[in-house]
């Protein structure tokens, strides 16, 4: 039996025939005063959440992740992006990658710096990790300690570290006076009298018991110690209270370290002088 395929072939024509006819709308070169004022939605550039790694020159992107304001990247030079809004607008440069930076003006153009010299670190934290370039130990310091350079430290580069002056737990100050000398060797002080203002005293007392005198004789000497004592030197004696009348007393530096004492007796008899307490004071020189 012969059966009619005209109708379906017709319509399968005719919608090749409609396929083939559509055609591409160039709006940059059919269209003429296009208006979308009424469109439901305009996006003319890229999104998303960051800039794409690959770029042409005059691509546009709007980045979403960034500050309002701030959206909007276009491509300088082959896989370069640049902020285009948010800087004119401000007068601020841009703020991509300035984490932790401030704002400084050089010959008259602002621009991002990072904290530099002896200062180190986010500018809401800076600490001073050097002195004039030199670097500042981290250890904590004592009550009294003050910052001294070590050469030593550091690997032998140095550094300013706490350290405790010499002589003490802070900072001393010696000063000469009347009467006294002062000299420094290093960090060391050196006083000492100075003897010509100051003279040195030396000071001895003894009981001594000189036997019976015979009159217009004088005793055997008898000694007391007195270390320091150069022979020759001035001495001043100090005589018991009690001394009978008629003893004429001596005393004189007769050897080093040794005083002598003896008596005279003047009195026109023989005297047992009683034990009494003798005394010597001695300027030494130096």
């Amino acid at each position: 039996m012969k059966r009619s395929m005209a109708p379906g072939v017709a319509l399968c024509f005719a919608a090749a025939w409609i396929g083939y006819g559509q055609t591409t709308v160039d709006l940059g070169n059919q269209a003429r005063n296009v208006d979308f004022g009424s469109a439901a939605r305009t996006r003319p550039t890229k999104t998303g959440t960051a800039l794409p790694a690959v770029c042409g020159v005059g691509e546009l992107f709007f980045l979403t992740s960034a500050l309002s304001g701030q959206n909007m990247y276009g491509c300088t030079a082959a896989n370069t992006w640049a902020r285009m809004t948010g800087s004119s607008g401000s007068g601020l440069p841009d703020l991509t990658g300035q984490s932790s930076k401030v704002l400084a003006i050089s010959s008259d153009t602002a621009q991002w710096l990072a904290p530099g010299g002896d200062a180190d670190g986010p500018v809401n934290a800076l600490t001073v990790k050097k002195v004039q370039g030199r670097l500042v130990s981290a250890s904590a310091p004592f009550n009294g300690q003050v910052l001294s350079w070590n050469a030593t430290a550091n690997s032998g580069l140095g550094q300013w570290e706490p350290a405790t002056p010499s002589g003490g737990g802070g900072t001393n100050t010696v000063s000469a006076g009347a009467g006294i000398t002062v000299s420094q060797v290093g960090s060391d002080f050196a006083v000492s009298l100075d003897t010509a203002v100051v003279p040195a005293a030396l000071f001895q007392s003894a009981t001594l018991d000189f036997p019976s005198v015979a009159n217009g004789a004088c005793s055997t000497p008898l000694t007391m110690s007195m270390p320091g004592a150069v022979a020759g030197s001035a001495v001043a004696p100090g005589w018991p209270a009690g001394l009978e009348n008629g003893l004429l007393p001596f005393m004189r530096v007769s050897a080093a370290g040794t005083i002598s004492v003896w008596v005279c007796n003047l009195s026109g008899a023989a005297l047992n002088p009683v034990a009494a307490l003798y005394s010597a004071t001695l300027v030494k020189g130096f």
